[in-house]
């Protein structure tokens, strides 16, 4: 191909200056950037089995609930044999049988039923679907932003040192004090000083901030941002487990172990008032 062949003299070229230039297929970058789905296949379809079952079921429930009563109340019994018996194994598993959300939506539930309210029993379990979804799509969305981190984060450095100039090493292998070589398109791989040369650089990946900043001489680089353009030797201040993405990395996920404040006061609040409504619903 001769347009394989013209990239490949040009590669060539600019690689005699010591720039690193490689060819890269499109491919590659669609698997960097591919995270998947939000949710899983088997949980995606299970829903729109639930939501196909809760559509026939309400129109059963309608159509025939005075000339068919019977089949109006399979209906709603079929939709509820298929949506809540997941429902009821997170109560039965949920730590040392604790009355949570899954328990009090059982309840629920078969009050409804006993009481003969077969449609408010089915617009429960379809709500409480409805809101796992949503808690699911919350925390894959989590996820997927941090697994963007570990992938966009570089893994290799380009040597700048007299004699080594142009090798490429391993960040995890590069020592603080190392001088390296920083092009366009490339993320600085460890955080460092500027020696030489100057560049626009979008921090924009770890700072949010949405301009370029231009970069020069004493000035500092962070590990992660990218350069858009020029050239810059850098020396680096850290190594790569002290690095500006590995701190962030360690902060997501202490955050994500360690429950949140408000969250801490609810299993609290919880463990007093389930019970309690429970007692007082039973009075009643």
């Amino acid at each position: 191909n001769a347009a394989v062949q013209e990239v490949c003299v040009l590669v060539d070229a600019l690689n005699k200056f010591n720039l690193g230039c490689s060819i890269q297929s499109a491919s590659d970058n669609a698997e960097k950037e591919d995270f998947g789905l939000l949710l899983p296949p088997g949980f995606v379809i299970y829903m729109g089995v639930q939501v196909v079952f809760f559509v026939a079921a309400v129109y059963t429930w309608f159509a025939f609930r005075d000339s068919h009563y019977q089949v109006a109340w399979s209906a709603m019994a079929a939709f509820l044999l298929y949506g809540l018996p997941p429902i009821v194994l997170k109560a039965v598993r949920s730590r040392r049988l604790r009355l949570d959300i899954n328990f009090l939506v059982v309840v629920a539930v078969c009050s409804a039923v006993g009481l003969g309210d077969m449609f408010d029993a089915t617009l429960v379990v379809l709500l409480f679907g409805v809101a796992g979804i949503l808690e699911k799509v919350c925390f894959e969305k989590v996820r997927r932003e941090i697994r963007g981190i570990d992938v966009s984060h570089v893994q290799v450095a380009i040597l700048a040192e007299p004699g080594r100039k142009g090798e490429v090493v391993n960040v995890e292998d590069v020592a603080v004090g190392t001088l390296l070589g920083v092009r366009a398109g490339d993320q600085i791989p460890l955080d460092a000083e500027v020696v030489s040369g100057s560049a626009a650089v979008d921090e924009s990946a770890v700072t949010g901030e949405a301009a370029p900043l231009s970069k020069g001489p004493g000035d500092s680089v962070t590990a992660g941002t990218i350069v858009q353009n020029g050239f810059m030797e850098v020396r680096t201040t850290g190594t790569a487990s002290e690095s500006t993405v590995a701190s962030i990395q360690a902060i997501v996920e202490e955050a994500q172990a360690k429950p949140s404040s408000i969250g801490v006061f609810v299993d609290r609040f919880a463990r007093f008032y389930t019970p309690a409504l429970l007692v007082f619903a039973v009075a009643v």
